[in-house]
């Protein structure tokens, strides 16, 4: 699997022209050790996320970090699903925001076998992984996959859904330590696209209508303001799927639609990238947390590892 190729493309995310193929291997080499100019760029985005400035580490990564997309091979005129010519049996999981980064790329490294590479987040607070799956014929077996997986990471603390797209940038990171394994296993578990909601499907009314506790209403809380909080690129189809899970816990009495829509549009007036078109994000996510309610989400607290 080292030797599996993809596109690598400039230090400017917008530019969707890829510069040339690498490998894996070399990939993972860069991010042991980058040039010393990367090294200094890492340095200030590390520090702007210590102080809070999302802004200036936003375009701090955006314009002075290489990109790479390692789950497909692109015609090279954009970086839409239109573009894939083929997937590669490579898919990218990432947790963010985390002050627990090193201890869980470790753990997690120890406990999945599946895990090529695991390594430290450019900010210094998340970690990164390469996992291997077969390869997958179109974009909807992508999913699969990843939704296979998910379904065990969302569990825990900083799990990042953004990936639920094979196109996401990858951007060079920074990792001494970075873990590798020659030997991965094939992870082969499938499970449910994230927006795949069947407004028909039975669900028990004695969950739904039971009274949620402070505990579980706050902790919703929490995952909205987390999902909304990771976006930082093609926002569109993560805000109708983001969107569609509120309107599941509305419809589970988690949240009132008024406490949803007043949160879901203050994080999309202060996100620096959805600023561009405030209005239309708005409007799309209220669509589709209206559709979300056709489809009540019953939260399993007692399953999650870590509370913030």
């Amino acid at each position: 699997m080292l030797d599996t190729q993809f596109q690598y493309y400039p230090a400017k995310v917008y530019v969707t022209k890829p510069l040339g193929i690498i490998t894996l291997r070399r990939m993972l080499e860069s991010i042991r050790n980058p040039k010393e100019n990367i090294k200094e760029v890492l340095r200030k985005i590390q520090q702007a996320t210590k102080d809070g400035n999302n802004e200036l580490k936003s375009k701090l990564k955006s314009e002075n970090l290489f990109y790479f997309t390692p789950s497909v091979m692109s015609d090279g005129l954009g970086r839409r699903y239109e573009n894939v010519m083929d997937y590669n049996g490579l898919m990218v999981v990432e947790f963010d925001k985390i002050a627990f980064a090193e201890e869980l790329k470790v753990a997690l490294f120890k406990e999945i076998k599946s895990i090529i590479a695991a390594f430290i987040s450019p900010s210094g607070m998340g970690c990164k992984f390469i996992v291997k799956i077969p390869k997958p014929k179109d974009k909807d077996e992508y999913k699969e996959y990843f939704c296979g997986l998910a379904y065990h990471l969302d569990k825990i603390e900083g799990f990042d859904i953004a990936n639920y797209n094979p196109l996401l940038p990858l951007f060079l990171s920074w990792d001494p330590n970075i873990l590798i394994r020659t030997d991965a296993k094939t992870w082969t578990g499938k499970g449910e696209k994230i927006n795949a909601f069947d407004l028909n499907k039975p669900i028990s009314k004695e969950l739904v209508n039971q009274d949620k506790s402070e505990f579980e209403k706050k902790y919703v809380l929490k995952i909205i303001n987390k999902m909304f909080d990771s976006i930082y690129d093609n926002a569109h189809p993560q805000v109708i799927s983001k969107s569609l899970i509120v309107g599941g816990y509305i419809a589970s009495g988690y949240i009132t639609e008024f406490d949803a829509i007043s949160l879901i549009n203050s994080k999309i007036e202060c996100n620096s990238y959805m600023a561009k078109d405030v209005r239309g994000y708005k409007r799309t996510a209220l669509e589709f947390l209206k559709k979300g309610q056709s489809s009540p989400v019953i939260l399993h607290t007692e399953n999650k590892l870590r509370i913030v």
